[in-house]
């Protein structure tokens, strides 16, 4: 749609691996192992939590409006707030985990 305007999001300082989307949040996760939350209505940053991960995010899904499931290369599968970055529930699984 031509009436629609693009939205430039920048807070990542390195390439971003993973992201997830719905109708309320944008996620993205990367190599600065940092996690940015979108608001899709406005484009704006609702949150930016840095270093939930030891390493690379390199995947990311969304449970519902309130928390959101990321994985990396540091082994950890993590359950989180999507307001706070609080941890719900975490695993480890030893090794790297390459994707969601």
């Amino acid at each position: 749609n031509t009436n629609e305007k693009e939205a430039e999001l920048i807070s990542h300082n390195n390439d971003i691996r993973a992201m997830a989307l719905n109708e309320n949040y944008l996620i993205t996760g990367g190599d600065d192992s940092k996690i940015c939350i979108w608001n899709t209505k406005n484009n704006n940053l609702k949150n930016s939590f840095k270093r939930l991960h030891k390493n690379r995010v390199s995947g990311i899904e969304l449970i519902n409006n309130n928390s959101f499931v990321t994985v990396g290369l540091d082994g950890f599968i993590y359950v989180r707030d999507i307001n706070t970055g609080k941890i719900i529930k975490s695993l480890s699984i030893g090794s790297s985990i390459q994707t969601l």
